[in-house]
């Protein structure tokens, strides 16, 4: 009997794309990313590194943003929003693929 090929899974990297080349740029403009807010974030980021806003002030605007300091410790969690809660496999795969570039590889849902 002949083997059959692995099913593929809707929303999913086709298996000739290699993760970790994906660009934000490349990624699917399905209406839920709100990508003004993450540049205003990295702007916030990029002001408070500078000295232009107080640890104070800039605080509040992390946590808004979904960014919370781990206690005793230089580690961080992030927030993720998705519509209406729900996530689907493009979604899974994202977050594994940002998880493996930006933290220890891995997260908890």
């Amino acid at each position: 009997m002949a083997p059959t090929a692995a099913p593929t899974v809707p929303g999913a990297f086709p298996a000739d794309v290699d993760p970790d080349a994906i660009r934000p740029e490349d990624l699917p403009a399905d209406g839920y990313g709100d990508l003004a807010e993450i540049d205003e974030f990295e702007e916030t980021i990029r002001r408070y590194r500078a000295g232009e806003v107080s640890e104070d002030d800039f605080k509040p605007l992390r946590l808004f943003y979904g960014t919370y300091g781990i206690r005793e410790s230089d580690t961080h969690m992030l927030r993720i929003k998705t519509p209406l809660g729900k996530f689907n496999p493009w979604m899974f795969e994202a977050m594994a693929v940002i998880s493996e570039r930006y933290s220890r590889g891995w997260g908890h849902i």
